[in-house]
């Protein structure tokens, strides 16, 4: 297996209802935060990709993309 860095990601979610709603109950609705831990596979300008499952034959699982406009914060966790 290729080595990958391990990272944990903070970030706001994208969130909606397709029920009926009053302005007073949408005013008090808020952004859900998300936490996401895996292997950054590629980061470009837009995004992070990461995995949570590499195998031996260099498949990867379990995919999110990331939105780094959403991240709220980022850290490298190091493996010994």
């Amino acid at each position: 297996m290729e080595n990958k860095p391990l990272i944990m990601i903070d970030w706001y979610d994208h969130t909606g209802d397709g029920g009926w709603h009053t302005p007073d109950s949408i005013k008090a609705e808020k952004p859900i935060t998300a936490r996401t831990v895996g292997y950054l596979i590629e980061e470009n300008q837009e995004c992070y990709k990461i995995v949570d499952t590499l195998t031996d034959d260099n498949g990867c699982g379990g995919l999110s993309i990331i939105l780094k406009s959403c991240v709220k914060n980022l850290w490298l966790i190091e493996m010994k």
